[in-house]
């Protein structure tokens, strides 16, 4: 037989918790109550026998078994949708960190972009200004290898310079003996260039004798050589002048580039002066253009 029920409340049974949260049921609740502690709305009230209270025991059992059905099924769908809320949340937040980062990522993208550009324009620079000191580097040896250069061909100069005085004096002394002398010379030979009309231009006829006369002074170095210029009547007197002295100038030119020293040459323009022939007739005026060749010798 079993025992009388006491007719006092039973203690609630704690389920187990969710989510860290005790959750407690009170069994001796009739259907459709919850309670968290306290007593049940029936404590104080005696029953009318012992298996009343079974009945109603096994009852109320049934009905909190089917509470505890009721609200883990709910207790899981809040969680569920929680969840669900959760993950929409995170994902949203996730997204906006995203945003964010993509954003600041292309932000620094486009100042590194820009810190490369002007580092690429500091090279370009640097590496201009390189170049222009390279530049101004060989332009500075260039100047200098100039001015070492040009020093060389001025000392070359102030030697030739002092060659050229020296050579002066000499020519100076020779002529000046040569001027002293010039009583004690004979005229060894006599040789007459011919000109054409108003022409300064040796013919073969005149370089053939030229030659004969040059190889004579430079087998003979004590001999002299006197040039005398002239022209025909035609034209202004000062023209002819100048004319006679372009032919001696022609004739000595020829004679010094075989060898002749310059100081056995003598030359003098004389113009339209001591005519050999009569300028009235074609034949008079080419005999008067001439040059007269007197080689001169020591008198004994």
């Amino acid at each position: 037989m079993r025992p009388m029920h006491s007719g006092r409340a039973r203690p609630s049974r704690p389920l187990p918790p969710i989510l860290g949260v005790p959750v407690a049921y009170d069994y001796n609740l009739p259907a459709g109550h919850w309670q968290k502690g306290g007593p049940p709305p029936w404590a104080g009230r005696s029953t009318a026998s012992g298996r009343g209270t079974s009945t109603q025991s096994s009852n109320n059992r049934r009905e909190s078994m089917a509470h505890r059905l009721f609200i883990i099924p709910a207790l899981f769908t809040a969680l569920l949708v929680t969840g669900c809320a959760t993950k929409k949340f995170v994902r949203e937040e996730v997204q906006k960190v995203d945003a964010k980062t993509t954003q600041s990522v292309s932000r620094l993208d486009g100042e590194l972009g820009q810190e490369r550009g002007r580092v690429d324009g500091l090279t370009v620079q640097v590496t201009d200004v390189g170049k222009r000191a390279d530049q101004a580097n060989g332009l500075a040896g260039q100047a200098a290898n100039r001015a070492e250069a040009a020093a060389q061909k001025a000392d070359q100069a102030s030697g030739a310079a002092d060659q050229a005085l020296q050579r002066a004096d000499q020519t100076d002394t020779r002529l000046t003996r040569l001027w002293a002398n010039r009583h004690k010379l004979n005229p060894a030979d006599t040789i007459v260039i011919r000109f054409g009309f108003d022409r300064a231009q040796l013919d073969d006829r005149g370089l053939t004798s030229l030659l004969e006369v040059a190889k004579q002074l430079q087998e003979n170095p004590n001999l002299f050589v006197t040039l005398e210029g002239y022209t025909d009547s035609q034209g202004p007197a000062d023209y002819n002048v100048q004319l006679s002295q372009r032919r001696v100038e022609a004739v000595r030119r020829f004679l010094v580039e075989k060898g002749v020293e310059v100081h056995r040459v003598q030359s003098i323009g004389l113009g339209v002066s001591k005519p050999v022939a009569n300028n009235g007739t074609k034949e008079g005026r080419a005999e008067n253009r001439r040059v007269a060749v007197k080689v001169l010798a020591p008198a004994d």
